[in-house]
């Protein structure tokens, strides 16, 4: 006989039992059920469709999952159904129109809360376009039935909602083709640097196989999660494990692995394989309203009528490029998605990856380098420098002036840069509507700019944005003011006072480089410099700067040209700069004004957009910037600092020393270059092919973006794919940035 706890749970069972049935059984519950059903078969249509098109013969025009359904439950469910497809119509359509009145932003302002592509207004498509290689497309091919072939009219009501969905959500653009003598003044007392004594350089604390926890944007430059300062020590780096960073989900990203906006279009397209042979069906009116009559079942899932299907609303042409765009947006949208579901965002297969939401590099162009207080630019004021860039930029770019969100200047002497930057920027045609900036990070602020536009880019705030770096080392700076006493207690703070001169000898010293290396080093410098000046190397990265210059004897002002850097000079050898006294006696007798860089004034500029605003607006894509990451190193010996920045970005984006193609590392003097060599175990014929700092000089706020413009250039040059500029910083920092050559 059961006892009484036991017939409790017997009753407490059955009622439940008896609730559950009543449940399912319930009107409500059904049609939620199969509410639900009918928008997770359009979700997974409006993903898969746009991913994967299926490449059937012929359309199958049976739904599984509804082919039990008759009778007047059945007619409710269709009637569910055919409300449902009304109320996305109507979405859609509010969508649309709002769209309409607002100006198109990034891939996913494209894309609303459902998964569906929004309308976004653009140029005109160019005719030479690339196509996607997992699709060929076609120019011309029937794709609507008999009565739908001459019909010019819009869509009508009563036509599918697919159709509807792509007539009004398919205007996007496509990109079009992508293109694309006497001892030198020295760099001595314009920026102060220091060293903690005692400090151990022997061992690293880098650990290149370890993760780093990162924001989801590869773009970003964050650098969260990295809680130490790295010294890296001499020797080939340890992370040689040769493993395979080849991406599990790579199945997807080799639909794209070749970049394609390089791909040139048929001039004999094909229809095999196009968007219209995949779906030969028309939009058919509304029978029974199921799903099953508004497309084909896939594996069980119905869906709506194919993208071709509205050939007689939009031209062939112009759909067959929408189409294009559409999936190659929506491919690799997917391709970053799956990249964070699996754990991770680094390595050659991930940097390498092209998504909506990357920043890249459309433009980069620099002034020449002229000799500070002698050369072209010594007569010449800030602002106008500044001012003749950026008008070059707006005009090579040819972009609509009002589309730059933001400008930002990196300098370092001129306290007044963000007058002359606003002053400046007004004048070459940007509107008020922008703004602009100015950042000061020593000798980095040219890539502390390109950091900062894309940082805004990352986060959603701007689209499109120009990061420049100038310097007039011709006017020079305010000196450095004494700290207080205070402050002046701590050793390294004190540091922070020392003579650019001072550690650079503090280096020297410190790890045995000796004069006869350095100058070695520096004629090697020179000889590459004058190689790439003579072959024409550096003409598309230097635009012509018209200015005035004042002839010191008369008195007599004359107009000129600028178009070549000054500082190279033909036929140095080790031998001839052996022979120049030392720079700095008072600290030591190793750095000479023929082994350290020039005192130079010159400006470079970047245009950044996001990738699918550069689609959008048909920019060539030059590269993607993938990061820069910053670090310390002691004071007195600040230009080591690209030892601890270069292994902190390579550990950021998981690579290697030996992923990276070209090298671009600041020559502020030949010690620290030298170190940076030894130190790092790079190879030196990937480190400034062109030559450096020491050759072609070092206009502080500028070098940074300065660097840009040449490994860019370089790399499209020799195809060259990933690039690393670096650079020491003083008051004992580094800076490096990352970059993916895609003109390749």
């Amino acid at each position: 006989m059961p006892t009484p706890v036991a017939k409790g749970i017997i009753i407490t069972v059955s009622a439940l039992v008896a609730a559950g049935i009543a449940v399912y059984e319930s009107p409500q519950f059904r049609e939620w059920v199969n509410t639900s059903r009918r928008k997770i078969a359009v979700a997974l249509h409006n993903l898969g469709d746009e991913i994967h098109p299926r490449t059937s013969a012929s359309p199958t025009r049976q739904d599984i999952s509804m082919t039990e359904e008759l009778g007047p439950e059945a007619e409710e469910r269709r009637r569910i159904a055919r409300e449902e497809l009304q109320r996305r119509r109507s979405m859609l359509e509010e969508h649309r129109k709002r769209r309409e009145s607002a100006p198109a932003g990034s891939f996913d302002a494209l894309v609303d809360d459902h998964g569906c592509l929004l309308r976004t207004e653009s140029p005109e498509p160019s005719r030479g376009l690339g196509s996607s290689t997992a699709v060929e497309m076609t120019a011309s091919q029937a794709t609507q039935r008999g009565k739908h072939n001459a019909s010019p009219t819009p869509m009508a009501e009563t036509q599918t909602p697919g159709a509807a969905l792509t007539r009004q959500n398919l205007q996007v653009a496509i990109p079009a083709a992508v293109g694309a003598a006497a001892a030198s003044a020295t760099l001595i007392d314009y920026t102060p640097t220091s060293e903690t004594s005692g400090m151990d350089f022997s061992t690293s604390t880098l650990n290149p196989t370890e993760e780093v926890e990162r924001p989801l944007s590869r773009s970003s430059s964050h650098t969260e999660g990295y809680s130490e300062i790295l010294f890296a020590h001499p020797g080939p780096s340890t992370n040689e494990t040769g493993r395979d960073l080849r991406s599990p989900f790579s199945d997807l990203s080799d639909l794209d692995s070749t970049g394609a906006e390089h791909h040139e279009r048929p001039s004999t397209p094909s229809t095999a394989g196009s968007f219209s042979q995949i779906y030969e069906s028309a939009a058919d009116e509304w029978s029974d309203g199921t799903l099953s009559d508004h497309g084909r079942s896939t594996q069980g899932v119905a869906t709506p009528a194919s993208w071709s299907e509205v050939g007689s609303v939009v031209s062939n042409e112009d759909l067959q490029n929408r189409l294009y765009i559409t999936y190659t947006m929506a491919t690799d949208r997917l391709n970053s998605i799956l990249s964070h579901l699996k754990g991770g965002n680094t390595g050659l297969s991930a940097i390498t990856q092209k998504n909506p939401d990357d920043v890249v590099i459309t433009l980069a162009l620099r002034t020449p380098l002229t000799k500070a207080g002698k050369g072209g630019f010594k007569d010449t004021e800030l602002d106008h420098i500044v001012y003749s860039l950026l008008k070059e930029v707006v005009d090579k770019s040819k972009i609509d002036p009002a589309l730059v969100e933001d400008v930002c200047l990196g300098n370092v002497n001129d306290g007044k840069a963000p007058y002359l930057l606003r002053a400046a920027s007004l004048a070459a045609g940007i509107p008020n509507t922008s703004g602009a900036s100015s950042v000061n990070r020593f000798c980095s602020s040219g890539l502390k700019a390109v950091q900062d536009i894309a940082n805004q880019i990352t986060l959603g705030q701007i689209d499109v944005g120009i990061a420049l770096g100038a310097e007039l080392m011709s006017a020079g700076g305010e000196p450095v003011r004494p700290f207080s006493e205070e402050v002046l207690k701590n050793q390294e703070s004190a540091d922070c006072l020392q003579p650019m001169g001072q550690t650079s000898e503090n280096v020297g010293s410190d790890f045995n480089i000796s004069r006869e290396v350095q100058d070695k080093y520096a004629a090697e410098s020179y000889r590459r410099a004058e190689e790439a000046q003579k072959a024409g190397w550096f003409d598309d990265e230097i635009v012509p700067i018209t200015t005035k210059v004042k002839d010191p004897k008369t008195g007599e002002v004359k107009q000129v040209t600028l178009t070549k850097d000054e500082g190279i000079r033909y036929g140095t050898t080790a031998e001839s700069l052996g022979k120049i006294r030392p720079a700095f006696p008072k600290f030591g007798n190793r750095s000479t004004g023929g082994n350290s860089s020039q005192v130079t004034d010159g400006a470079a500029a970047i245009l950044l957009m996001r990738r699918s605003r550069a689609i959008e607006l048909n920019q060539p894509i030059l590269a993607k910037f993938c990061g820069a990451t910053v670090a310390g190193v002691p004071p007195r010996v600040m230009g080591i600092g690209p030892t601890a920045a270069i292994p902190k970005l390579l550990s950021k984006f998981n690579l290697n020393k030996d992923d990276i193609d070209i090298y671009e590392i600041n020559e502020a003097f030949a010690s620290m270059a030298v170190y940076c060599l030894q130190n790092l175990g790079l190879d030196h014929a990937k480190v400034n092919p062109r030559g450096g700092a020491i050759a072609l000089g070092h206009p502080l706020g500028a070098t940074g973006a300065r660097q840009i413009c040449t490994v860019l250039s370089e790399a499209r040059r020799t195809k060259k794919k990933v690039l690393v500029t670096s650079m020491c910083i003083g008051t004992g920092q580094g800076m490096a940035g990352l970059f993916v050559n895609e003109q390749v």
